[in-house]
């Protein structure tokens, strides 16, 4: 593992906050299905959408409680008929299992709506709500200090440094990181970031297993 692809590891992955479709939590429906046979899956207010998926599980669009009360606003009555397709919103954002809910907070956040399709390998897996997102976010946001980044910038060189391409394994064969509590990371000579000691000792235990 590279340096970077450790810094990039802090930021809370959706994986680990969205939820995934199974058999026994159905996140999905087909755009020819009828809306009275959707509106006990939208009944739950922690997810309250549903991907709309072609036969080989490709998002094709989104509907959500907030389409049918939208629909039932303009005095309109939900028929038995009526079907998905006529009410869903088509060709959604998505994002992959491996984005970070930093980046899904922020797609829905601009997009202004609460659910966002996860996709593996184009392939739809599950959902994240705005919630989910957000919580993932405020667990990222405290891998770094911002107020600790901007003090130990003012030290200079009084902390080591390690380029951000660097093998970290090879990295910790050295004992550069124990001689501080803090090591710097550089980008083209540039410091971007830094790596707590305490942080390396935990990575070098979890690989010795």
């Amino acid at each position: 593992m590279k340096v970077k692809e450790f810094i990039h590891s802090r930021f809370s992955s959706v994986a680990a906050f969205y939820s995934q479709e199974t058999s026994a939590l159905k996140l999905s429906c087909s755009k020819n299905d009828k809306i009275t046979a959707i509106l006990g899956l939208l009944a739950d207010p922690a997810q309250a959408g549903l991907a709309v998926l072609s036969t080989d599980r490709i998002v094709e669009g989104i509907i959500t409680e907030r389409d049918i009360v939208r629909y039932i606003a303009t005095s309109k009555n939900i028929t038995v008929n009526l079907k998905v397709k006529e009410l869903m919103t088509e060709h959604p954002k998505t994002i992959s299992l491996g984005g970070t809910c930093t980046e899904a907070l922020k797609i829905m956040v601009e997009g202004k709506f609460r659910h966002l399709p996860v996709i593996n390998e184009n392939k739809f897996v599950g959902l994240i709500n705005i919630i989910q997102a957000a919580s993932g976010r405020l667990i990222a946001t405290t891998n770094r200090n911002e107020e600790i980044f901007a003090a130990l910038l003012e030290a200079g060189d009084e902390f080591p440094s390690v380029d951000i391409d660097t093998n970290l394994n090879d990295f910790l064969k050295t004992d550069t990181y124990q001689k501080a509590n803090y090591v710097m990371v550089s980008e083209n000579k540039k410091k971007i970031d830094f790596i707590t000691r305490n942080e390396l000792l935990r990575y070098k235990l979890r690989s010795m297993k």
